[in-house]
């Protein structure tokens, strides 16, 4: 009979230490979901995703790749998405627009370099 009362009081302490771990993954998978969201608002004003940022310059997701590469832009990754700082493309988009426009007051092609876009050294210090 003493058996019994212990082996009861076990179940009871396992389901409540069971319960208590469940509530506290909740928890946690709640935070993470807030902090998920948040990071979305965020998005939505600071960052702006890789497509939208690809066909604002007529260009593939290779092109913002090598723009990335070359220090052009600077992509971050949110989870597995790709996004970009909305100054950095204004800033970019700006100084495209600044030489798509010389040249056709000129009459000349033109093509977006660092010395463009005011930057002075590539990613990583090089010149």
């Amino acid at each position: 009979m003493e058996h019994l009362k212990i082996l009861d009081l076990i179940h009871e302490v396992a389901a409540q230490a069971a319960t208590e771990a469940v509530e506290q993954a909740v928890d946690k998978f709640e935070a993470v979901l807030r902090n998920a969201n948040t990071t979305e608002n965020n998005t939505n004003g600071n960052l702006i995703p890789l497509a939208e940022v690809a066909r604002m310059f007529n260009v593939t997701a290779q092109t913002l790749y090598v723009w990335d590469k070359q220090g052009y832009l600077t992509k971050h990754h949110v989870g597995r998405k790709v996004f970009y700082l909305r100054d950095e493309v204004e800033s970019l988009y700006q100084a495209k627009k600044g030489l798509r426009e010389s040249a056709a007051k000129h009459g000349t092609g033109y093509r977006l370099t660092s010395r463009d876009t005011g930057l002075n050294e590539k990613k990583g210090g090089g010149k």
